[in-house]
């Protein structure tokens, strides 16, 4: 919301324990009105299951984030904190879709985040 652009992101998800998931990710959101944002997350999930196929979590993290407000500003660099939740759904035993919201809250550049992806399990 803070960037008002959309994005692409990559995660990477690992289980601690059957609950715990550790998820570092890269998002890199698109130019608006001359200013992009690239943030490195590294969250940490409590998965609760729903259903045999449904899992739902609540999240936090920490972020590093960068704003590029084109060539005649500085670049603006932060550190911060995420807080969100999310839920996840098996497709097929290899494929899931993941809704999922964070507030990132960066001095002078708080946002929310709103993802949708689809991650391939190894």
């Amino acid at each position: 919301t803070g960037i008002k652009s959309s994005g692409i992101g990559v995660k990477y998800q690992y289980n601690l324990t059957d609950n715990v998931r550790l998820e570092p990710s890269m998002n890199y959101f698109f130019e608006n009105e001359g200013m992009d944002q690239f943030d490195l997350n590294t969250n940490v999930h409590y998965l609760f299951p729903m259903a045999s196929y449904v899992r739902a979590y609540p999240l936090a993290g920490l972020t590093f984030s960068s704003w590029d407000a084109g060539k005649s500003f500085d670049n603006v660099t932060r550190l911060g904190v995420n807080l969100g939740g999310g839920a996840e759904m098996d497709i097929t035993d290899q494929l899931m879709l993941n809704f999922e919201l964070k507030y990132q809250f960066v001095s002078d550049l708080d946002q929310a985040v709103f993802s949708v992806g689809l991650a391939y399990m190894f």
